[in-house]
């Protein structure tokens, strides 16, 4: 149910008004964020390394818990199939 005359009407003002706001609204302007050279700079290697590192650690232990879950997953089945 559409809940009769009276939504139609309340949904055509919303979208008036919201046509009006986009008027009165300034628009956006483009900004280069991380393509700014000056933001780039704000970067120095060491935070840069680190991150690196931290994220070469992170990817070890997550293949590291995926071997693990592999090889108890390939015991469980091995299991049931045994002493079935």
């Amino acid at each position: 149910m559409t809940g009769g005359a009276g939504f139609a009407k309340d949904s055509n003002n919303q979208l008036k008004d919201n046509h009006k706001l986009g008027k009165i609204r300034e628009k956006s302007t483009y900004s280069e964020g991380k393509n700014d050279p000056s933001y780039r700079s704000m970067a120095d290697s060491k935070s840069i390394n680190a991150a690196i590192a931290h994220r070469f650690k992170r990817k070890k232990e997550l293949q590291r818990i995926t071997w693990i879950s592999l090889v108890g997953l390939a015991l469980v089945v091995l299991a049931f199939l045994f002493f079935s």
